[in-house]
Formats: C-alpha cells, structure tokens, sequence
C-alpha cells in the first residue's frame, strides 16, 4: 500500500517537475487577452463576460470557471494529503 502511495506522489512530481513552461510570447498573448476581456458577476455571482473578440470572451469564460472551481480543488488536494499520511487511499 505504502509503495502505491509513494508511486503516485512520485509520478505526480516528476509531472510538475517536466511540465512544459509557458514561453514570453504565450505569456504575452494571454496578457493581452486579460486586458481585452471583462468579467462583471451579478447579484448570484453568475459570471457575465464581455470582450472584443471571440477568443477574448473564451478566455474570460475560462477565467471564470477557474476562478469557481479553484477552491473545490483546493480541498481535493488537501483531502488526497489528509487521507495519504493517514494511511487511506
């Protein structure tokens, strides 16, 4: 069991340690695409996105859901964390 585990965190961070790294034209891209889009979110903190372009309006879409879902991950990783020193898998 203590062997899977350790696989598994093993070829979690051998990923995060070979991940492609995002190159200064991507960087600017993305840069521009934030300036060009606005996210305004109503009263029930539904997201409305707005920009000048159709990939503008995506990428504020997705910087939308990110922005939702990051704390549901956030406790998914922490849970994974709890169970493993635990002893549970």
């Amino acid at each position: 069991m203590k062997k899977n585990i350790f696989l598994f965190v093993l070829a979690i961070a051998s990923n995060s340690l070979f991940a492609q790294k995002p190159t200064i034209a991507e960087l600017a891209r993305w840069k521009q695409h934030a300036k060009q889009t606005t996210i305004i979110r109503d009263e029930w903190d539904i997201p409305h996105v707005y920009g000048k372009t159709d990939a503008n309006a995506v990428f504020g879409l997705m910087y939308a859901q990110c922005e939702e879902n990051f704390p549901d991950r956030k406790e998914f990783s922490r849970n994974v964390r709890t169970s493993c020193r635990n002893g549970r898998t």
